[in-house]
């Protein structure tokens, strides 16, 4: 079975002159550091014309104004030469479905295809998952939860070396947890849809469980907070089919909760 550590992962951050590149919004620097085995292998970052002025709104986020920005290189100059980069890593980032947007319309206005989705992990959804307790997933708040000395100010590398040093240790927390084959992996944490365990499997597990009065550890899927793990003394079974729900002790919140069976992504 492959493992995700041994891929070559590519850890960026974008700042931009607004939020919606549909918009005429534009990316105004790029930040990015490729790593393998927990070794660096290259780092790069540049500020970039975005050919359009900075909105008030983002410069108050980053502190990047115009006149920063007036010699710098476009876009067009720059993302050429980094479209290998990302082709044969897997791409990672906090949030990383904003940046790779606008990522992929600056790829688009040079000619490029896009940078594919299905190679890409995000770090809020290893967060949520293995840290449900902290309820908020910024990138600050989890990388002090994480014991990663760094203020979050913005700007794209300072970003990328604290998402990297992150992602480092959330691939660690998997690999201890033995989710660290790369289908399993990204299953959990990439772009595609979550595949899960076969009902009838989680039915009869959860029976077993309740019968012999034994604690289970799942990965439950919401609709907002995403897939995270949660161990829970099950006490029964309500309705059938897609209403059917598992009532249990809920050792994270210390109260009596309701998880969907079909939300229920695995169970152990």
């Amino acid at each position: 079975m492959k493992s995700i550590l041994d891929k070559t992962f590519l850890v960026f951050d974008v700042e931009t002159t607004g939020l919606a590149p549909q918009l005429g919004d534009r990316m105004v620097e790029i930040a990015l550091i490729q790593f393998r085995n927990g070794k660096i292998m290259r780092k790069f970052e540049t500020l970039i014309n975005p050919q359009r002025p900075m909105s008030y709104s983002a410069y108050l986020v980053h502190g990047i104004s115009d006149d920063m920005l007036k010699d710098a290189p476009t876009s067009q100059e720059i993302l050429p030469s980094l479209y290998e980069w990302f082709q044969e890593s897997y791409v990672v980032g906090h949030n990383v479905k904003f940046d790779l947007k606008f990522l992929n319309h600056e790829y688009a206005l040079a000619g490029y295809e896009q940078v594919e989705h299905d190679c890409t992990i995000d770090t809020i959804k290893m967060a949520r998952g293995f840290m449900p307790q902290l309820k908020k997933f910024s990138l600050e708040r989890v990388a002090n939860h994480l014991g990663v000395n760094a203020r979050q100010c913005h700007r794209a590398m300072s970003d990328v070396e604290m998402t990297h040093e992150v992602f480092s240790q959330l691939l660690e927390e998997a690999r201890q947890r033995n989710l660290h084959v790369e289908e399993k992996f990204l299953n959990l944490f990439g772009k595609k849809r979550v595949v899960r365990q076969k009902k009838r499997e989680k039915l009869k597990l959860i029976e077993n469980a309740i019968e012999k009065k034994e604690t289970l550890h799942l990965l439950y899927s919401g609709s907002v907070s995403g897939t995270m793990f949660r161990k829970v003394s099950p006490l029964k079974i309500i309705g059938k089919g897609r209403q059917a729900v598992l009532s249990g002790h809920c050792h994270l919140r210390e109260q009596e909760r309701n998880f969907i069976i079909d939300k229920i992504v695995e169970l152990g």
